[in-house]
Order: structure tokens, then sequence, then C-alpha cells
């Protein structure tokens, strides 16, 4: 008698998931074809003996739709993800790389400090390291967790000396603006010298060795020209363990590195080991977006100033969405999914009925967080106070009014201090916190040793707490605001 061989379970499962994903994928080409749309190539499970992915591969695949796999990365470029999911076993899939929106690492791995000095290219990214030297219009610099590399002068925006601040810019922008010590601010054009740069202008010729440099900000274009359709179709950014970002295009996985091109013809590879998150065009646009919460807040008030300073405050490039956001869960991930900040005003009309409960909401925040979200809550009080606990964010035991006038000086140095000063003066609305969260971090504080303002890490974001309600505002508290928006993606 012959025996019928069964299917593995492992085959099963992959025979499965490529029927799963081809129905999912002609789904959408049924509606693409309604909506007018390019038609989305159709994943296809492959068999189970390719070469295995370097080590460090584990990542979390999000697609476009918002799906989301497990498993292991095999091979990536311009065109594809090849990708072994948990789900499926010894096989491996195909994404087309239009719809991808992000890979995340797997587990969460603790972050890197920075070492050196952070340079700035032109096109974006964030790079630390130190400038080992200049030569023929490039400064080669040894970054950090990438190693050597060369950034053409007319490739970046700035150099900021390692703990100092990006300074503004007050010159035209096809001027170079050199921050040296003691305040000093020259102004002109520049050369490198052996030692340090030169700076000259009408009236100026000044000499600065490069020790007493604290940044300098590089001629940058009036007008930014408008991206290459087809380049930004395959665009990428790497974001390092130590907080860096790398811009590009075309990510090729080979050999433990993801290579990525850069618009004058470079390239820049990273270690897959110190990749931390990649985020293709897909999820790019969002990562500036900052969305308001709605529900139970004074749409003409509070939420209103806020709005305007968040206009006003941030640089280009970032995005501030109005519309009434939604809070039931679905609709408030799927809006959470296109953007990097999230703001809640005042729950001046706290309702519990009208808004999700708690705990769900806490799920929901704490994986936008994880994945290097910024959410931000402002005049934080009384049942309002109750219902953020309930959420397993944060733990506040009190919150109290203060009076207008009263002074909050802030943590020397910190990020959400920039551009506002040493102190604030409290305006009407503002509220001190009490609490035993050891997470949750002081940034300004009062006299008596209570915050106004805190700021509390989670997974790879940052959740800060703001104790004015914005009804009144002022420069400095506006400051705040704009820093608070820009934690997860300032400069």
């Amino acid at each position: 008698m012959h025996r019928i061989r069964r299917p593995s379970s492992r085959r099963r499962a992959a025979a499965f998931l490529t029927t799963a994903l081809a129905m999912l994928a002609a789904a959408g080409r049924h509606a693409a074809a309604r909506d007018d749309k390019a038609v989305v190539e159709t994943p296809v499970a492959v068999a189970g003996d390719a070469e295995a992915a370097d080590a460090g591969g584990e990542f979390v695949v999000t697609l476009d739709n918002g799906d989301r796999l497990t498993g292991t990365l095999v091979a990536l470029d311009s065109r594809r993800l090849r990708f072994r999911a948990d789900v499926a076993g010894d096989a491996e899939i195909d994404l087309p790389a239009g719809r991808l929106e992000r890979l995340d690492r797997r587990v969460e791995i603790e972050p890197v400090e920075p070492r050196g000095d952070r340079f700035l290219p032109l096109d974006g990214g964030l790079i630390h390291g130190e400038l080992t030297r200049v030569e023929q219009g490039a400064l080669v610099i040894d970054a950090h967790l990438i190693g050597p590399l060369r950034l053409p002068l007319d490739a970046v925006s700035a150099f900021v000396r390692q703990g100092g601040e990006l300074p503004d810019r007050k010159a035209a922008p096809r001027l170079h603006e050199v921050h040296a010590a003691a305040g000093n601010r020259l102004v002109g054009g520049l050369e490198f010298t052996p030692t340090g740069v030169a700076i000259q202008s009408e009236g100026l010729a000044a000499t600065v060795a490069m020790r007493n440099v604290n940044a300098i900000l590089f001629p940058v274009a009036e007008e930014a020209a408008g991206p290459d359709p087809a380049a930004a179709a395959s665009a990428c950014m790497l974001e390092l363990l130590n907080g860096a970002e790398v811009v590009g295009r075309g990510p090729l996985l080979a050999e433990g590195q993801i290579t990525v091109g850069t618009p004058d013809g470079r390239t820049i590879a990273v270690p897959l080991a110190h990749v931390a998150r990649v985020t293709f065009d897909g999820g790019l646009a969002g990562t500036r977006r900052v969305v308001f919460w709605s529900a139970g807040t004074d749409a003409e008030e509070e939420r209103a100033h806020m709005i305007d300073a968040a206009r006003k405050g941030l640089p280009p490039g970032w995005q501030v969405d109005d519309a009434a956001l939604a809070t039931d869960v679905a609709e408030l991930e799927a809006a959470l999914r296109k953007a990097g900040v999230l703001v809640v005003p005042e729950l001046e009309g706290f309702d519990a009925d009208s808004l999700p409960p708690a705990a769900d909401l806490g799920r929901l925040l704490r994986a936008f967080l994880g994945r290097g979200g910024t959410v931000v809550v402002a005049g934080m009080a009384g049942e309002n106070l109750e219902y953020w606990n309930a959420t397993g964010l944060l733990t506040v035991s009190a919150a109290e009014r203060v009076s207008d006038g009263n002074e909050f000086r802030f943590v020397a140095g910190h990020r959400l201090a920039r551009g506002a000063g040493e102190s604030f003066t409290a305006v009407n609305g503002t509220h001190t916190y009490k609490t035993d969260d050891e997470g949750l971090k002081p940034v300004a504080s009062h006299a008596d040793g209570d915050a106004a303002v805190l700021v509390k890490r989670s997974g790879r974001g940052r959740l800060v707490l703001l104790g004015m309600d914005y009804y009144e505002t002022s420069p400095a508290v506006d400051r705040v605001l704009v820093n608070a928006l820009m934690l997860g993606r300032g400069r």
C-alpha cells in the first residue's frame, strides 16, 4: 500500500501564508484599479534554501497597510525585501519595497551613548564622529558606529561640537556662520586651515583654532530643489543605536552591512548590527508630522494656541496636522502610523465615556513610543490625571496649581530649554507635579523642587509632561513646546 505523505506543519504554514499574502495583494490590486493607482506587486513565497541572513537580522516589518511580520531579514535592495517570517517556518517571502514602511529591531537593544561631534548632512540625517582632517573640499571623519566617512563640504549643513546645541541661524543663508568660544559669532566666507578656520567678510578677517569652534553653519540654498521622484521612490533612513540618522536611497544588504547612496554619488555603509530601525519612503513623511488630540480639548483656546505655536516655531520640513483626531483606538492607531508626534492638549471637557479605555490607550501609546514616537501631554490635572495614571505610562501623585509669576529653572543644558533661557515665568494655568515615578525626570522646577516640565524615556521614544495648559502663553513657554515636539527628531 502506498502511503500518502502529508505536508509538514511548516510547509502547511508557508502555503497558508503564501495564499493569504496573495489574496491580500489581489485585494490591493482591485482597490488600486478602482482608485486608478499603480498595481502592487504580489508578494511571492520562495523555497527555504536561500542563504541565511547575516547576524543581527531579527526585525519586525511594518507594511503600508499596518500589517506587521516578525522574523529574520535575509536580503534587501531597492526593489524588494526578502524576509523569513516566523509564521512561515523555513519559508521566505518577498515583499515589494513600495509596500514597506519600516523595519524595527525585534528585541529592544540598549541605546549606545553617542561619541564625538555632530555633523548634519544637507540632505538630512545626523552623524556622530570625530573630525580627523579636511582635504580636497571635504570633511573626513571617524563616524561612530560607521567608520571612516568623507563628507563633501557642499553636502554639510552644520557642524556642532559634542555636548553643544545647534544655534539658530541669524546670517544670510548663503554665508558661513561660525560660533566660537566666549559667545563670538563670525559671519562670512570660510576656509579651513591646518589648525582651524579662517573667516573673512567686509571689515572682518579672523582665524579661530578648531578647539575653540563650538559650531559652524554652512551655506544653504535659498530655495531647496524639489525631490527627484525617481530617487525618492527608494529613499530610506537608517537610525543607529547611538541616535544617528543616515539618509539615503537604494538600500542594499550585503556582507552584514546596509549600504545607501547619497545624491552626490557617495555611498555610506552601516553594519546591520548597529541599525535600530530602517524607515522607508512610505514612512519617512510621517516622522516629522505632528498630530493633535481633539476629544475633550478646547479647539478655540488651548488647542488652537498650541497649534499656532507649533506652526510658528517648527523649522521647515515639519508638518502640523490640525484635523480633528478621533480617539477610537483603531482610528487613533491608524493616525499614529503616519505620525512622529502626538500632542494631547488639556482635556478641559474630560469625559471618560468619550475616551478610549485607559488600558487600551496605554498599550497603543507604549507601542508608539517604543518605535521612537513622542507624546506631549499638557495641563494634566484632576480626573485627567487619574486617567493618565491608569494608562500605566506614568505615575503622578498630585498636581498643584501655581500662581502667575513663579519662576521655574531649567536643568542646565537640557534640550527642552534650548532658546528659552535659564528659566521661565509661570503663566495662567500652570501646574506642578509630585511623582514617585523614577523614570519621570524633572526638567523645569520651582524653588520647592516640584516640577512643571518632566520627561520620561519609553522604548525609543519620549513622553513629555507639560504643566502649562496653554490657555495663556509666553515666548519661553511656546519655545518649550516646540522643543518638546522636536525631542525625537530635533537637531
